[in-house]
């Protein structure tokens, strides 16, 4: 009905309104508080196209119609905060709806929806990590509160059972105490505050100040927090945590009392303290709040020595621990622009990087600012960025090394910020919010994709212009840790776990135009797996590499038995063979690609979680040795029986016609079939699908050293008894049956052989021989 026209009015006599005229006339039809509660927000209406009657309203909650305005009906997609609607113009049933949840659909006119938990789009605010093995992720997520998650699991992806909730709100900080990872200290707006304590599972209330300002203006409250107010730990002293008003608080009894260290150390005008909103609809819940501290970096030299930036454009530094203030503001910073985040240098005491934002003054162009004399001169260091700066973050090994994230992308510098270059890499473009630089990882928090970590960034750490001009060039590994963590797959909805083993980096400069080969060697230049850019003789998938970067993970197992040859690929019933993983110790990697070859020396250590001895590891490599010998040689007596195989059945097809080779033809096929009944007993072939099949067709040899291997191999300890007791039953086995293809080969291959050659035809050969 193209004469009837919604609209929702924001007015002091406010609501939806509705013409059926076309516009000539209005009439005011629906006053409801619950569809014009934040006009600035939400305020969408969206009219069905098939009935003039129905018309949807969206706001905190999402409503609906059916009366042309008159009464509403609430809808109940996952999640509140309702933003944007497309509806089918074909069948109005189905509905796409955005809100701060995601992007949800329905297909039966709203009375469900499907989930929002298959998005990858948390907006984090900030990130943090602490101090276990595996280390843990922190943030929070907007409209979704608080985490504390897994950097990796044992294997299987990082799914939702790898996460907890650690109280606070959806916009603040948080913080796990250092040295104490289940006390999580958690922030949100109005400067509400927790201290969660994960080992009784209790949150308290640590707010500097706990009273309700909902509603209020700036101007009328005793403290101004922010929406995201900072915290910061005293990286002198684990007791002592501040926070940030107009005025920089302290405590050093977990919250139960707060402490001023400063004067307001904002611009603190008032005219920008008012109530929000303008003169119809107010809206006030903190993320309105001005002239705050917004971030907050202690020294990590020196005590006492605070950096400190201000939403309204302002750094302020003390070197006695609050006693006195200094104001450094660059001449070059922006007025009113958002310090976002200070970097407070770990390498010389008057260093300091700014990340400063203009955007919400129309200004999108990047600050970032640099100081060697505690704040006397600031370099602006922006060559190379784009978008509004939210971080610039200092590497703690390689001097020089800086990271930023705007709101376009990754940068990395190499040269003190100087200049940036992209370090995008697979990252999703969305706005890159905050980052810490955790051992020889980056971990990562955006708007919008969640969190993300690059694992080891040696390379980073090793790179020189030089580089680009050598043929070949192998990074130094960093030390690779023997772990049950990492590996696996996950499914859709888990975060994907870094790979398990020891990191490998080396640079091509062109591409290879002959074989590649990454060997290790133990510390007797034994070759404990090597590997190959084409396949080897055991056929394994070869090592892809090409000009450039090239990243390969070693599993620090030693290289596994020659692969069983059989139609289509053996079928194992548990998984293929378990080779023993390597002790630690002194490894040297060594890559060799057109005519160059280069060393490094890579350290394997024991995860400290742990609590094997050395003698423990060694009884299970001795013993996993034992088990992949056993298996190996299983391997190759099978696969010489297969090929023995294939060529008598060749026989009986080339010779069957000749009734005077009927003799060589019975031979062959008699021999056949007492091979075959001795390769089952090597290897269970005809067992075509795993795992259940295995109750038709009964375990063999093979099947029975694999299962001791991963049962040995399963854990990081030393082997029972009774697993050193199957071991030797099976070895004592896998001999006799060795020994019985021995004689085979000696008396009935033999025997079959002069009965060939007899009648003038080629013997069969058996490899090995």
């Amino acid at each position: 009905d193209g004469q009837r026209v919604y609209a929702l009015i924001n007015a002091h006599d406010g609501g939806l309104y509705r013409s059926d005229d076309a516009g000539r006339t209005w009439a005011l039809v629906n006053a409801d508080q619950r569809v014009r509660q934040r006009p600035w927000y939400y305020f969408q209406v969206r009219a069905d196209p098939r009935d003039a009657s129905t018309v949807y309203l969206l706001s905190f909650h999402m409503w609906r119609s059916v009366d042309a305005g008159v009464t509403i009906r609430r809808l109940d997609p996952p999640h509140v905060d309702n933003h944007a609607l497309w509806i089918d113009p074909e069948r109005p049933t189905h509905m796409i709806e955005g809100n701060d949840g995601g992007a949800t659909i329905t297909l039966d006119g709203g009375a469900t929806w499907s989930t929002e938990s298959n998005q990858p789009t948390a907006q984090i605010y900030h990130v943090a990590t602490d101090d276990q093995v595996p280390y843990r992720v922190y943030g929070a997520q907007q409209d979704r509160g608080t985490y504390s998650i897994a950097s990796v699991t044992n294997g299987g992806g990082i799914t939702a059972q790898d996460w907890y909730d650690v109280s606070g709100g959806e916009s603040g900080y948080v913080l796990p105490t250092p040295g104490d990872p289940d006390v999580v200290y958690a922030g949100s707006y109005f400067g509400y505050l927790t201290r969660f304590d994960r080992k009784t599972g209790t949150s308290q209330d640590i707010s500097p100040w706990p009273e309700n300002t909902e509603g209020q203006g700036a101007d009328s409250v005793p403290y101004r927090f922010s929406w995201t107010s900072p915290l910061a730990f005293d990286p002198h002293d684990p007791h002592v945590l501040y926070t940030g008003a107009q005025v920089l608080l302290r405590t050093t009894d977990q919250g139960r009392s707060w402490t001023a260290v400063s004067p307001d150390l904002t611009r603190n005008d008032k005219t920008k303290q008012r109530l929000s909103g303008g003169p119809i609809t107010l809206d006030n819940v903190g993320a309105e709040y001005y002239d705050v501290i917004y971030t907050i970096a202690p020294s990590p030299l020196a005590k006492g020595q605070i950096w400190i930036g201000t939403d309204d454009g302002l750094i302020q530094l003390t070197r006695d621990g609050g006693t006195t203030w200094q104001n450094v503001t660059p001449k070059a910073l922006p007025a009113w622009a958002h310090v976002e985040l200070i970097e407070a240098s770990r390498r010389d005491t008057g260093t300091a990087y700014a990340a400063v934002n203009a955007h919400m003054n129309g200004d999108d162009a990047p600050y970032a600012f640099r100081t060697r004399d505690f704040g006397a001169h600031w370099t602006s260091i922006t060559t190379g960025l784009q978008g509004a700066v939210y971080f610039v973050r200092e590497d703690p090994v390689r001097q020089g090394l800086l990271y930023a994230g705007t709101e376009r992308g990754m940068f990395v510098s190499f040269d003190d910020g100087d200049h940036w270059q992209s370090l995008q890499l697979n990252l999703p473009v969305t706005s890159m919010r905050d980052l810490v630089v955790h051992g020889n990882d980056l971990v990562l928090g955006t708007h919008g994709r969640g969190f993300w970590i690059l694992d080891d960034i040696a390379p980073l750490r090793q790179a020189r212009a030089a580089l680009a001009d050598s043929a070949v060039y192998l990074f130094q590994p960093t030390d690779a840790m023997r772990t049950p963590l990492g590996g696996g797959g996950g499914g859709a909805t888990a975060g994907t776990n870094r790979p398990s083993g020891a990191f490998i980096d080396f640079y091509l400069k062109d591409a290879p135009t002959g074989a590649v080969t990454l060997a290790i060697l133990d510390a007797s230049g034994a070759v404990v797996d090597s590997f190959g850019s084409v396949p080897g003789p055991l056929g394994r998938t070869p090592l892809r590499v090409h000009a450039g970067m090239n990243r390969f993970v070693w599993n620090l197992r030693y290289a596994p038995p020659p692969p069983l040859r059989t139609p289509g690929g053996p079928v194992f019933e548990a998984g293929g063979p378990r080779t023993a993983t390597v002790l630690p110790g002194r490894y040297t990697v060594r890559l060799t690609a057109d005519g160059h070859t280069d060393t490094r020396s890579l350290t394997v250590t024991l995860d400290p979680r742990l609590t094997a001895t050395p003698a423990d590891l060694r009884a299970q490599l001795d013993l996993m040795r034992k088990i992949g010998d056993a298996i190996a040689n299983d391997h190759r007596a099978f696969n010489q029986i297969a090929s023995l195989g294939q060529q008598l059945t060749g026989i009986g097809h080339r010779l069957g016609g000749d009734s005077t080779l009927q003799p060589v033809v019975d031979s062959a096929r008699a021999l056949n079939d007492r091979a075959d009944r001795l390769a089952v007993r090597f290897f269970q072939y005809k067992a075509k699908a795993p795992k259940w099949l295995f109750m038709n067709y009964p375990l063999q040899l093979n099947g029975k050293l694999v299962s001791l291997g991963n049962a040995v191999g399963g854990a990081d300890a030393a082997p029972t008894a009774q697993a050193e007791a199957v071991y030797k039953e099976l070895r004592t086995a896998l001999d006799q049956r060795l020994a019985d293809w021995a004689a085979m080969r000696r008396q009935d291959v033999a025997a079959l052989n002069a009965l060939m050659q007899a009648h003038g035809i080629t013997p069969v050969y058996v490899p090995g021989d």
